[in-house]
């Protein structure tokens, strides 16, 4: 007998296996597309109401808000309840799901989408729900190694096991302009904001065992940091995977943008330099003019 999810019994063919996340993978939409990864979206608290990001808020939204005197911005992660409602509606089409989410150091994503699996019951036994320990496009790459497992024919068991060693392996990095919005998410003082603010200082923010670390600090002006910044995460080149690595930011300039990456191009013969917005969650921590060089390190 197929498994029951609607009250019918499933008489149709399903898929596979589908490659799920969420939206804060800050993958392209033409990625998503193309490999039909199904995402289920964060949303942004205001004083407002709520807005689910990329189809109701966006960095640009939440910046524009904050520099008008708003209160808050606050992401918030999918409930428990819409887990339940996003993986039945996956199941009716797929034999397997696996979910990748956010770190759990980081978020309640993840406790989330385990307690929804198992108020799922039996059918929750066909979903495999991973913890990237990384965020933004870190965690997008991860997704991508899952989708291009799925496409060769890897089975569903080997590609959890083999994204559990991958995950270990991806550096996900990002520089600030300054701590604002580290403050009003209340992860600084307002002290240290001045602080920086006044020597001029560029903070690091490195993802380590899947927690959120500052890592390194770059002086002076930003525009030179973000390449000192660049030069040194990408040092040690030889042992970076060449395929993919992302450039992910929050409302940097086009001009600093295209600095960066041929400043990458300069440094590695990568196969895919993919330049991408991040998305409004992401955006809302960290705050206008950061971004971050994402890889895999062999």
């Amino acid at each position: 007998m197929a498994d029951n999810i609607n009250g019918k019994s499933e008489k149709t063919k399903r898929l596979p296996l589908s490659i799920s996340t969420e939206c804060v993978c800050d993958l392209p939409f033409s990625m998503i597309e193309k490999h039909n990864v199904d995402i289920i979206y964060y949303s942004i608290s205001t004083e407002y109401g709520l807005f689910r990001d990329r189809d109701e808020i966006s960095p640009e939204n939440i910046f524009e808000h904050m520099d008008n005197g708003g209160q808050k911005a606050e992401s918030q992660p999918p409930f428990i309840d819409e887990y339940v409602e996003f993986f039945k509606k996956i199941l009716e089409k797929y034999d397997r799901v696996i979910h990748i989410s956010l770190s759990s150091g980081i978020s309640n994503a993840y406790q989330n989408a385990l307690i929804a699996r198992e108020k799922l019951g039996r059918i929750g036994g066909r979903i495999d729900i991973v913890d990237s320990c990384s965020l933004s496009s870190g965690m997008g790459l991860l997704v991508y190694k899952a989708c291009d497992m799925r496409d060769k024919g890897i089975n569903a068991t080997k590609i959890v096991r083999e994204l559990n060693v991958i995950k270990n392996n991806i550096s996900t990095t990002f520089i600030m302009h300054d701590l604002w919005y580290f403050y009003l998410n209340d992860r600084v003082s307002l002290k240290m904001v001045k602080l920086f603010d006044f020597f001029n200082i560029h903070p690091v923010i490195r993802l380590k065992k899947g927690k959120m670390k500052l890592a390194w600090l770059f002086f002076g002006n930003f525009s030179s940091a973000a390449i000192w910044y660049t030069r040194f995460i990408l040092r040690n080149k030889s042992r970076i995977d060449l395929d993919k690595i992302f450039i992910t930011h929050a409302s940097c300039s086009v001009k600093m943008i295209n600095n960066i990456r041929r400043e990458v191009e300069s440094i590695g013969n990568f196969k895919d330099i993919i330049i991408n917005k991040a998305s409004a969650t992401v955006s809302s921590n960290c705050g206008p003019n950061t971004f971050g060089i994402l890889c895999i390190r062999n």
